[in-house]
């Protein structure tokens, strides 16, 4: 008792310790809080006199204060091209990818929007342009949307060769409504080697005319852009009337490693609305044909 009493005193003198000294308080505890803090005060003298040494501070809890929520940007998906976004591809070949390494079967996975005809030909060609193999699939979807394609190409080679897998599709006219290639190592032995796709988008856009404008006035204007595969060979622009004639073209040179612009003015003569197709594409270098075509429907008007 007598201890507690002592160590009571000592609090008072800790706690007045302050004023004694002449420093201003700039909180002065409450009179109904002074005994509590007295008592805290003891307390905590006591203990650190039965230890005989510093007591251990407890760790401070940290003290969580929400702060205002950010909202977040939206997401921008960035594209190949500076230009705006081309259209997603009529044919997309998900496998195998460019120059990927195949040995017989060839399996492929593609992405195909139907022609008029709603057939798709797949077409399997050497370096020197013949025919490996080929064959016809049914797209059992109506356009815009794809139709998901899965076949597999056997074939025999004795050596090995650059080919390439050519996809088509064809209006009703018999027409090309859009085509591609993808080039391939072919092997006669050993195992396949699968490369990923290219992003699925066409290398070709026209941004005007519209497609299924009814136009007048003699002149065409097209404005467009077009990745090129290859700056050795010309982009061509095709006028073609429903059975197959071309009746108007125009040359274009476009060289660089992603889309570049275009605008171009046609002249033509009709009598008639005469509904037309224009297309655009571009031959290879190495292999003799065309091995990219984009086209979409029109009306030439007087």
């Amino acid at each position: 008792m007598k201890r507690l009493h002592f160590l009571l005193s000592a609090a008072l003198l800790t706690l007045s310790g302050c004023s004694l000294a002449g420093d201003p308080i700039s909180t002065p505890i409450p009179a109904d809080v002074f005994p509590t803090a007295i008592y805290q005060t003891a307390i905590a003298l006591n203990a650190t006199a039965s230890a005989n040494a510093p007591t251990a501070t407890p760790a401070a809890t940290a003290t969580f204060t929400p702060q205002p929520t950010d909202t977040p940007l939206p997401t921008i998906t960035l594209t190949p091209t500076g230009i705006p976004p081309a259209p997603r591809a009529r044919i997309y070949v998900a496998a195998p990818g460019p120059m990927s390494k195949i040995v017989s079967p060839l399996q492929v996975r593609m992405e195909v929007v139907a022609g008029e005809n709603h057939l798709v030909d797949i077409g399997l060609y050497g370096e020197d342009g013949r025919l490996i193999a080929r064959e016809l699939q049914r797209a059992q979807s109506e356009p815009p949307t794809a139709a998901y394609i899965t076949t597999e190409i056997r074939f025999h080679i004795r050596a090995v060769e650059l080919g390439r897998l050519e996809i088509v599709t064809r209006d009703l006219s018999g027409r090309i409504e859009s085509l591609s290639n993808t080039f391939l190592l072919l092997q006669p032995v050993g195992e396949s080697l699968i490369n990923p796709p290219p992003p699925p988008f066409e290398r070709a856009v026209f941004f005007a005319p519209e497609a299924k404008a009814i136009i007048s006035g003699g002149v065409l204007h097209i404005e467009g852009a077009f990745w090129p595969l290859n700056d050795s060979q010309p982009v061509l622009i095709d006028i073609q009337e429903e059975g197959g004639r071309v009746m108007l073209t125009k040359l274009l040179v476009l060289q660089g490693d992603t889309f570049v612009s275009f605008s171009v003015d046609i002249p033509y003569q009709v009598l008639k609305p005469t509904p037309v197709r224009i297309t655009i594409h571009q031959n290879d270098a190495r292999i003799d044909g065309v091995i990219y075509l984009f086209s979409q429907l029109l009306t030439l008007a007087p």
